[in-house]
């Protein structure tokens, strides 16, 4: 398990001595702050990655900057970032410019929105973009952020189109912050080797049969009986 703690060089680094989560969120406070502080500098989509996107993903998530590929060329086009483990694809990361993402609620928290319902009309094209970078190599976690804004969703639902299940969506700064512990389980590299964002998202699409649901047999007690085996039986044996 690997957590942030200072480098020599005062930058972070992540060792095995110290908790990733709560390391994490101090982390992402300072880097939350300092982007407010120059926000009127923040003014295009490489500053949004440059700034924001790429120190969270490597200073509060865990990952490592040669876990981050970017502008990778696939059948639809050229993802922004792919992030892997061991060279297995943990996540696509589709990013736009601050305030390019809107979502049409004054929610301030972290919600579930169904990702073709009113909340994230705006959203979709982005949504629909970083969905369709995950689909050559079978990606499954799609990220849209802008930086501020951050959802999150499955590309791939067994059953059912992935659009007419629900995005998690971190609206603001704020939100990320007030349950980093979520937002944590989803992205970290830490959480991503567990899993942990499938059992969350299984328990937000109802997709898990849990154990406490009744179990029913397939064939009534009633209808088990012995047969005789017949001349024929006998002859195949």
């Amino acid at each position: 398990m690997r957590h942030l703690r200072p480098a020599h060089n005062g930058g972070p680094c992540w060792d095995d001595a110290m908790d990733g989560l709560d390391l994490g969120f101090t982390k992402i406070k300072d880097i939350f702050a300092t982007a407010d502080s120059i926000r009127e500098h923040i003014t295009t989509e490489e500053d949004a990655k440059l700034q924001i996107v790429i120190r969270v993903l490597t200073e509060t998530l865990g990952w490592d900057h040669k876990d981050v590929s970017a502008e990778r060329k696939n059948p639809n086009g050229f993802s922004d970032y792919i992030v892997s483990d061991l060279s297995q694809p943990a996540f696509v990361v589709e990013a736009k410019r601050t305030g390019r993402i809107a979502i049409a609620t004054q929610a301030t928290k972290r919600q579930e929105y169904k990702i073709s319902g009113p909340a994230l009309k705006a959203a979709f094209s982005g949504i629909e973009q970083a969905s369709s970078y995950c689909t050559p190599l079978s990606i499954q976690l799609a990220v849209l952020t802008d930086g501020r804004v951050w959802i999150i969703f499955k590309p791939f639902i067994p059953g059912a189109p992935y659009s007419e299940k629900q995005a998690i969506v971190f609206p603001s700064f704020d939100a990320v912050q007030s349950d980093f512990a979520t937002f944590y389980d989803l992205l970290s590299k830490e959480r991503s080797r567990l899993g942990t964002y499938k059992l969350i998202f299984d328990k937000i699409h109802e997709n898990r049969l849990f154990v406490t649901q009744a179990m029913q047999a397939v064939i009534n007690g009633s209808d088990l009986r012995f047969e005789h085996k017949s001349a024929l039986a006998f002859d195949l044996n």
